[in-house]
């Protein structure tokens, strides 16, 4: 069995910035551990009519739980992930993101993310995660 390499190369569709079809994400990391993010969501990412496909919400959602984990210097991949689909996401409307770590034991961590409206705070999805440490 080949062991994983992760190398990062400015091209990732979530937060890549030398990727033209991209979300371009950029993150926050505050004092709590809470990963940060915030997208207007282009025409482009829309499944039914003014409405981002549901498979854009959930790269969003992964990114914010595995990215936090990069940015604390852990390198790991998504193992496992359940979404939960509340309201849709608008076209063109600004949506806020958070990811955080809910336990670890081992290489295995649990964590959780949501995405909410922005100004105004509604809940419009929420997932749930399991990521893997990659041996160095």
């Amino acid at each position: 069995m080949s062991q994983l390499y992760l190398q990062a190369d400015r091209y990732c569709f979530a937060c890549g910035p030398e990727n033209p079809i991209g979300l371009r994400l950029d993150f926050e990391l505050d004092a709590c551990g809470v990963l940060r993010s915030r997208f207007v969501p282009r025409r482009e990412l829309q499944g039914y009519h003014s409405q981002v496909h549901g498979g854009i919400v959930a790269v969003f959602l992964d990114e914010l739980m595995v990215r936090l984990l990069y940015m604390l210097g852990i390198p790991a991949v998504s193992a496992e992930m359940t979404v939960r689909y509340v309201k849709p996401v608008r076209v063109g409307e600004a949506v806020e993101g958070m990811g955080r770590i809910v336990s670890s034991r081992g290489r295995l961590f649990e964590l959780e993310s949501e995405a909410r409206s922005s100004p105004g705070g509604e809940l419009l999805a929420t997932a749930r995660a399991r990521a893997l440490r990659v041996r160095e």
